[in-house]
């Protein structure tokens, strides 16, 4: 078995379902690192599409103030072809995760 440690990042536009990161292999999401770069409030979101199933969120309308970071230190796993997604209320935010990758 084959570990590949990688990270995802991505800024995106304000109110866009934005894809950060597609499962190419089973994984473990390791980190979430939200930074804002504004002094304004914003609000978001990160969410998996897992084939066949119902979107569910890691963070939902979760508020983080101006200048501030988030980070959480989670062990949620993805499945081969899931896709993460993350959306901001404004362009402000920069969003970083952390995964290892597992390949048989």
């Amino acid at each position: 078995m084959a570990v590949n440690y990688d990270r995802a990042y991505s800024t995106p536009l304000a109110n866009t379902d934005t894809v950060i990161y597609t499962a190419s292999a089973d994984c473990i999401l390791s980190n979430i690192n939200i930074c804002n770069k504004s002094a304004t409030t914003t609000t978001l979101f990160v969410w998996v599409k897992a084939l066949g199933v119902t979107d569910y969120y890691l963070h939902y309308q979760l508020s983080i103030g101006g200048y501030d970071t988030f980070n959480r230190v989670c062990g949620d796993v993805i499945i081969a072809t899931d896709v993460v997604y993350v959306k901001a209320t404004l362009a402000t935010l920069d969003f970083s995760f952390s995964f290892s990758e597992i390949t048989p």
